[in-house]
């Protein structure tokens, strides 16, 4: 699916993927959403009950080499579990992702946030006027990396529309990540300082008025867990509440099963407690 057209939706698609209990069913539907045609999944609960509204959770991640909306069951597992707690999950790749040509990816560059969070939101707002199932006025991000760095962003910037978040292992200041990837989109940091400061999750913890649930490892090798604590502190300092979730030893991933079945449970809980009627 390439191209700008606005295709009509998709009839509901029903995959099986073998786990280690059995077969488990992932509901979706996939289409085309908004006036550039954005690739979007939704992610409904198999107990969806027609007529009934649901709050609704954009699982972002938003920037650059990745996509959330694929034709790949596996990918759709956790958002699957979410959905069934009464939830409706919303996926959806703006410009800057990958897969729709170089100057849909390009025209990013010299700033991280401003369009791809504009889209983010008119691809939602076009979702909820076709689908009344997804109940706008309780929609959350969450995200992960670059998906927890724009989830922080979204709680901050419009919380008119996102009403929670949770920001798993943030990038909060891109002068402080890998020069390699900084470097490629917003150029040096001298001459394009003002797409740093407009692309800095600092810029904005004082405008935080919505809750916000911030996850990390202090053994991050990737994201390095310093981030998180400048936006920490900067909150604080701003006198803005949050909730800091460490996560002690662990690196950018998160794989005991243990500790990731409690991350996601905490998220889960975060989510119903402020979303939830």
């Amino acid at each position: 699916m390439s191209g700008t057209q606005h295709l009509p939706a998709a009839p509901e698609t029903v995959d099986a993927v073998l786990l280690a209990d059995g077969w488990h069913k992932v509901a979706r539907g996939s289409f085309t959403v908004g006036p550039l045609g954005f690739h979007a999944a939704i992610v409904r609960p198999r107990s969806f009950r027609p007529g009934h509204r649901y709050p609704v959770l954009v699982h972002v991640y938003g920037g650059p080499t990745s996509q959330m909306a694929k034709a790949d069951p596996w990918g759709y597992l956790l958002d699957q579990w979410i959905a069934d707690h009464g939830f409706i999950v919303f996926a959806m790749d703006g410009r800057g992702t990958p897969g729709r040509g170089r100057a849909w990816e390009r025209v990013i560059k010299g700033n991280l946030i401003d369009l791809q969070l504009d889209d983010q939101v008119a691809g939602l707002q076009a979702a909820g006027a076709r689908y009344p199932e997804l109940d706008l006025a309780r929609a959350g991000m969450f995200g992960w990396s670059f998906g927890g760095y724009f989830s922080a962003m979204a709680a901050m910037r419009r919380p008119d529309v996102f009403k929670a978040a949770v920001a798993g292992a943030p990038v909060c200041d891109w002068q402080d990540y890998d020069t390699h990837y900084s470097e490629r989109y917003l150029g040096l940091p001298q001459q394009n300082p003002e797409g740093y400061r407009k692309s800095s999750v600092l810029t904005y913890c004082a405008e935080l008025k919505v809750p916000l649930l911030i996850v990390h490892g202090t053994a991050d090798d990737n994201v390095y867990f310093m981030h998180s604590l400048k936006m920490a502190d900067s909150l604080f300092r701003a006198g803005r509440p949050y909730e800091f979730l460490v996560l002690p030893g662990f690196t950018h991933m998160v794989p005991d099963a243990v500790v990731q079945r409690s991350l996601q449970e905490r998220i889960l809980g975060f989510f119903a407690a402020h979303l939830q009627p």
